[in-house]
């Protein structure tokens, strides 16, 4: 292959390698998307190569660089690896640790890549020069080695003993009783997040409602905390428009009702105006992005999300935590438009995959069903979940959104003897229907029609009997 034109990633190798040469404890997880012959660089292959035989000896050791020069010395590998200096040379491209993943999945793709172009050069050669075989079995030889690439990029996940993934998670447990492990991203509402104890990493979470219940401002209000906490936020919006979503956080963060900023010439105090500049000042310096592009699929969301972390490491800027898509039967995969829930179903399963791939929580919004709306009981279940059954299957937390004042079901005044317990108006019934490893369960929120946001429930619980329907159930199973 023409070295001038073989696709290579040699910078994202030496990343990779000076930050493992740092801290070497995370090559566990650097190993399920590479193997040595995954680098460009002989000399690169050689060293993770190293890494490996080293950390496998000793996996809490914590530096690594003159481990792995006495390990290539000892198998007669030093020069063949660049020799003391260039390994040395390493440690001046290390990143911070949440970026490790990202240059592994960058050098593990351009050597799938390279693979692929192997293949087409095979696949050519095949074609032009047959012998005596069949085209059957010419297709058969190139669906095998177009194959075994795609097995490659699923990782190099290979079974482990159940001792080591008992012990890493004794040490990560210990990590965070100590407060020096990764810090879960809260959604900024008190009663949802000890329930669902955040935002995990690698989760796709629906968040799910019928049409007027409060979806987009609940997932915009959850974006908009995350940011204002410090971590990153793509928020795809397929439905509203930059403008739209940016009017809604400008009312919320302002205090100003949403209706007095839509009108066609508002009227304004001087309060108010300065209010607002506050709030601009203030998301300035957020890491909060909106992209409005309608009718995305699966792979626009992908390539858009690499993009955007390639720019956020070359500025040095930390790592995204949260991607939200409002809403997910939006999206498209034309390959499945004429079979909807085929579609629907290809369209979780990505979002789930870009979830794990990436290492953030996708919080996916979801329309439901209209068979809510013909039940006396007006509370959604997972049955209710438009066009497909694997968007349960698929999600690690399912929440529903219910406002029983969008029904006529909330009262402020106080019941009569006798009369059952009326919701005050305003309070809204966030219901957790699955959560994969933790208690099902219901928290309330407040919600503020004038400016669309949501707010901690604070008033005094008057009906219990919300609740009775989640006694006895705990886990929220697969």
């Amino acid at each position: 292959m023409n070295p001038l034109t073989a696709p290579q990633a040699e910078q994202a190798e030496r990343a990779v390698l000076g930050s493992l040469l740092v801290d070497p404890r995370s090559i566990s997880e650097v190993r399920q998307r590479l193997a040595p012959e995954d680098f460009y660089d002989s000399r690169h292959a050689q060293v993770f190569e190293a890494l490996e035989n080293i950390t496998g000896e000793n996996p809490d050791r914590e530096l690594a660089l003159d481990a792995v020069l006495q390990w290539l010395e000892r198998a007669a590998q030093i020069e063949r690896s660049g020799g003391r200096d260039y390994i040395a040379e390493l440690l001046q491209h290390a990143v911070p640790a949440r970026h490790v993943h990202h240059h592994a999945v960058t050098v593990r793709d351009a050597s799938m890549r390279r693979s692929l172009l192997q293949s087409a050069l095979l696949i050519q050669e095949m074609a032009l020069n047959p012998g005596d075989e069949t085209p059957k079995n010419l297709i058969d030889r190139a669906s095998k080695s177009l194959l075994d690439i795609e097995q490659r990029g699923l990782g190099s996940n290979e079974p482990e003993p159940v001792h080591r993934a008992l012990r890493d998670n004794v040490e990560e447990i210990g990590r965070r009783s100590r407060g020096e492990g990764q810090k879960f991203i809260g959604t900024g509402f008190r009663d949802l997040d000890s329930k669902i104890i955040g935002l995990l990493p690698s989760n796709l979470v629906i968040l799910a409602a019928r049409p007027g219940m409060g979806k987009t401002a609940l997932g915009l209000n959850i974006a908009s905390n995350v940011a204002e906490s410090g971590h990153g936020v793509l928020f795809f919006s397929l439905e509203m428009s930059k403008d739209e979503l940016a009017r809604r956080l400008l009312s919320e963060r302002a205090e100003i009702g949403l209706h007095e900023l839509r009108v066609e010439q508002p009227v304004l105090t001087k309060r108010q105006f300065d209010s607002m500049d506050q709030v601009v000042r203030k998301w300035s310096a957020a890491q909060m992005y909106i992209d409005d592009t309608s009718g995305l699929e699966p792979i626009d969301l992908r390539g858009k999300i690499t993009r955007h972390l390639n720019q956020r490491i070359d500025s040095g800027e930390p790592s995204i935590g949260l991607v939200v898509v409002d809403y997910l039967q939006l999206m498209r995969v034309p390959e499945h438009a004429d079979n909807r829930v085929r579609e629907v179903s290809e369209i979780s399963r990505s979002l789930k995959e870009i979830a794990r791939d990436f290492k953030v929580t996708v919080l996916a919004l979801a329309q439901l069903n209209r068979d809510v709306e013909k039940r006396g009981s007006r509370r959604p279940v997972l049955q209710d979940l438009r066009e497909s059954g694997s968007i349960e299957q698929d999600a690690d937390t399912v929440l529903m959104i219910h406002r029983p004042d969008v029904y006529g079901e909330s009262d402020q005044r106080a019941p009569a003897p006798g009369e059952p317990p009326r919701a005050p108006e305003g309070m809204t019934e966030i219901l957790i229907r699955k959560q994969r490893n933790g208690e099902l369960g219901i928290i309330k929120l407040q919600f503020d029609s004038k400016r669309t946001a949501f707010l901690d429930y604070t008033e005094p619980d008057i009906d219990r009997g919300f609740e009775d329907e989640f006694a006895g159930e705990s886990a929220g199973g697969f």
